[in-house]
């Protein structure tokens, strides 16, 4: 059992209910005690939460018995002293129990002292979906059959069904929200949206969150139309139920919120991480009398128990801010790691893009934000590098060099780390996993080599047959030309003395290739990414057999991928990467989870605490307890053919073990350890991966050894050159006058930001 200790000062922060930006307030200290909940399960099905005291959880257990496996679904109360109590079996919920084995519970939600549970049985040949109405000890209600609900309403599936104070029933499918009075009559039908959410308020009445809107609504039975409207703040997370002080609760930006009904606004309460919890673990929680706040925690899958405590007198501790673009998952989850177990630091999360839909064109606005703040002289403590250009902060001195932190812990040393992401020898970007980014051809075409030059290129494309295109025929000037600028973006750009290097035969040789390899470009959107092209994957592998496609733009995730790449072209291939004038290397690192700390951070000691998290085994699942604990700290998932390549020397050692040791049935064959379509689903028939041979170890090392270069993208760069470049591409200006113009403005750029 995992169990921490400690006061936390929890960040209050300023919401109204007309949706503007918080603003902090002042600090709630809070003890937090987190454990397993102490629940079996083989499944975590969800949670529910809100009135006073109230928070359940519902699991799946499977039981093996003498004539195979049963399984049962189990809810549990969690009490006020965080431990779980059983309100609930599968052989609870038909009284008869004719039906025990076939119950499934799907989702529970909270009414006014008592709890509602949508789940389906099997019988009869068929499916019945139900809604269980019990007390808070379980005892039975009401019971509502849905399925005469669907057949009434002409729908085939319930996204959500629930009934009010009143017994009314309100059931959530396809984007509508339907009617039906307490005996189950159909009375109206209101539009809500696909990505509608309900929630039960403290008055009984449900409230529903309009899709693409910050507005909870009722529903004004009377009207036959929706009823009250509540403004919320942009980026809503999840709703929980209300409870005798909070018409209902609600996340927003990380922080817990409840609804103030004599005010009419919103009132924070807490914020979820600055106390060491992710708000998107949290299934439910309870406030008690006395402050304390019981939360039922999804961390992982695994449920856990949460304990706020409020303290008697406030923490001092130093703040350090973490800024991000659009956050990650795993950076907030070291952040929740971090926040509650330091005694000295706490770590705020800055984010600045918050759409639920991705959108190119706000991200990038978005990406432009803590740039701007940067260049004002408002730097971070420490940088999430979620596509920042951390070589331009490097060279600029704001960056710390992390090797002397790395070469001083004890649990890594310098040759506990592979080196992925160098600048000029110092290290100013650390990440947990990379890939290697890169082309990939036929050997017996493009020979046995890691790099090669474009008169390489040009002579060995002579050799395919007559309109053989180098990559997928629809890759685009644009798309070569931001690939290939990105894969060495450091090679164009000395940020110590601001000269740039566009003028030269490299870059002359890219722009000339990209003219003539490319597709013609049908708009100037900066998001290009080259694995648009995945579109028709038979016609792919059509294309490479009959020799009219002699490239392909892949990803060497990890040892296993390599079998994926060699089924594409039925054969060895080579990683030959893009031409490069010098012959160097055209292969790049690329960084998945990242972090930097600047040189202003307050405390560096506690920054690197926090950073070193991600340099520890990756990952660290399925520990076996039994084992001596540094050993269980590199049981890695079974399934590690999506595992990246760990950063982490003993993780990546142990990816490798894993991969080249065969695999064997009872009778001594060799079976797969992976049967799939491949990552991209490029066949119709399934591949199966064995056991990596030396030869495919040796030459993923080949690469690995050779790759010199991070790929990054600089987009305001990026920008200056695509725009420049357009003009060449449609024969507007010449090769010489577009990489004057090019140098030029680069020059100009990169001098404004020295």
């Amino acid at each position: 059992m995992k169990k921490f200790c400690l006061m936390l000062i929890t960040a209050i922060l300023l919401l109204t209910s007309c949706g503007s930006k918080p603003e902090e307030a002042a600090p709630v200290s809070y003890g937090l005690e987190v454990f397993d909940s102490g629940i079996p399960y083989d499944e975590f099905i969800g949670g529910c939460s809100g009135a006073d005291g109230e928070v359940y959880l519902a699991v799946r257990l499977d039981i093996e018995e003498d004539d195979g496996w049963d399984m049962q679904h189990l809810i549990y109360r969690i009490a006020e002293d965080g431990r779980p109590h059983l309100v609930l079996s599968s052989d609870s919920y038909w009284k008869d129990g004719t039906h025990n084995e076939t119950v499934w519970v799907e989702a529970l939600q909270l009414g006014t002292n008592s709890l509602w549970i949508t789940g389906r049985a099997f019988f009869d040949g068929a499916s019945h979906d139900f809604l269980w109405h019990v007390d808070q000890e379980g005892e039975e209600l009401g019971r509502i059959d849905l399925n005469g609900a669907k057949k009434e309403l002409s729908i085939e599936k319930i996204d959500h069904a629930m009934a009010d104070n009143d017994n009314w029933l309100y059931i959530i499918s396809g984007g509508s929200v339907y009617v039906l009075n307490y005996q189950q009559e159909y009375q109206f039908t209101l539009k809500a949206g696909d990505g509608a959410r309900l929630v039960c308020f403290s008055s009984g009445q449900l409230g529903f969150l309009i899709d693409g809107t910050n507005e909870l609504r009722t529903v004004d039975k009377k009207a036959h139309d929706w009823g009250d409207v509540y403004k919320l703040p942009e980026n809503i997370g999840t709703l929980y139920p209300g409870n005798s002080q909070y018409l209902f609760f609600c996340n927003a930006d990380g922080v817990l919120n409840g609804w103030d009904t004599e005010n009419g606004s919103l009132v924070p309460l807490v914020d979820w991480l600055a106390a060491g919890v992710r708000s998107s673990t949290v299934e439910g929680f309870s406030i008690q009398e006395d402050g304390k706040i019981i939360g039922a925690l999804r961390e992982d899958g695994v449920p856990q128990v949460a304990v706020l405590t409020p303290g008697s007198e406030t923490v001092e501790k130093t703040v350090l801010t973490l800024a991000g673009i659009s956050g990650n998952y795993d950076i907030s989850k070291y952040v929740s790691e971090f926040n509650r177990t330091s005694d000295t630091c706490r770590i705020v999360y800055k984010t600045y893009y918050t759409d639920d839909e991705f959108s190119p064109g706000a991200y990038l606005q978005a990406r432009k934000r803590p740039m701007t703040e940067i260049g004002a002289g408002d730097i971070p403590d420490l940088l999430d590098i979620e596509r920042l250009p951390f070589q331009r902060y490097g060279a600029m001195g704001m960056l710390e060099d992390l090797w002397p932190y790395i070469e001083n812990d004890p649990e890594l040393g310098r040759d506990g780390v592979l080196e992925c992401a160098e600048e000029d020898g110092k290290l100013y970007l650390i990440f947990d996993q990379f890939i290697i980014e890169t082309l990939i051809g036929a050997k017996d075409v493009v020979g046995d080599r890691t790099s090669w030059t474009f008169d390489d290129l040009r002579a060995t494309l002579e050799t395919m047959p007559e309109d053989c295109s180098v990559l997928w025929p629809e890759t685009t000037k644009n798309e070569l030309l931001k690939a290939m600028i990105s894969a060495d973006l450091d090679s164009y750009i000395d940020w110590n003395t601001g000269i740039c290097f566009f003028d030269g035969e490299q870059f002359q040789d890219i722009l000339f290739f990209c003219n003539a390899e490319g597709a013609e470009v049908d708009d100037l959107n900066p998001w290009y990414m080259m694995s648009a092209n995945y579109y028709d994957p038979q016609r792919l592998y059509a294309l490479i057999a009959e020799g009219q496609m002699m490239l392909y733009p892949t990803s060497v995730t990890n040892f296993l991928r390599i079998q994926e790449d060699e089924h594409l072209f039925g054969g060895e291939g080579s990683y030959v990467g893009y031409p490069m004038g010098s012959g160097t290397c055209g292969s790049s690192f690329s960084a998945l989870t990242s972090a930097s700390m600047t040189s202003d951070c307050k405390d560096k000691e506690a920054g690197w605490e926090f950073l070193r998290r991600l340099l520890l085994v990756q990952p660290e699942l399925d520990p076996d307890p039994e084992k001596d604990p540094d050993q269980a700290k590199l049981e890695i998932s079974p399934n590690y053919f999506n595992t990246p390549f760990p950063v982490n020397r003993k993780g990546f050692e142990y990816l490798r073990e894993k991969s080249m040791t065969p695999d064997y049935s009872e009778d001594g064959v060799e079976i797969p350890k992976f049967v799939n379509k491949g990552l991209i689903d490029f066949d119709a028939d399934d591949i199966s991966y064995y056991a990596v041979t030396q030869e495919q170890y040796d030459q993923i090392m080949q690469l690995y050894n050779d790759t010199n270069t991070i790929y990054w993208e600089d987009n305001d760069l990026w920008e200056i050159i695509s725009e420049q470049a357009q003009a060449y591409f449609a024969g507007d200006k010449s090769l010489a006058e577009t990489m004057k113009l090019i140098q030029s403005r680069a020059e100009l750029y990169v001098n404004e930001r020295k």
